[in-house]
């Protein structure tokens, strides 16, 4: 997606708002997933899933970039661990009853 959206942003704006909309709709759906989890109580109420799901679709994105570069699947891992991690930072031990 990543590397089809960098293709054609600049060169068509019909197919940039398509990409936009299918990032979008993904980022929704990442971001409907966490604030249940945060209205559960699995998640801090200070926790922005919006803010998280962007953080996440970004280390996929870029992490796949880095690994094709350099091909090799480190750069990926790397960054998806660092996107989950701060995800896991807001992942409460105890929810409440």
């Amino acid at each position: 997606m990543g590397a089809l959206a960098n293709e054609l942003a600049c060169r068509c704006d019909d197919a940039r708002q398509s990409l936009a909309a299918v990032f979008a709709r993904w980022q929704g759906l990442l971001a409907d997933g966490l604030t249940r989890m945060r209205e559960s109580g699995e998640l801090d109420p200070g926790a922005d899933p919006r803010e998280l799901s962007v953080a996440v679709i970004a280390a996929l994105q870029g992490g796949y970039l880095l690994a094709e570069t350099m091909q090799g699947e480190r750069p990926l891992m790397v960054a998806l661990d660092m996107a989950l991690g701060q995800v896991k930072g807001h992942v409460r031990t105890c929810a409440p009853a």
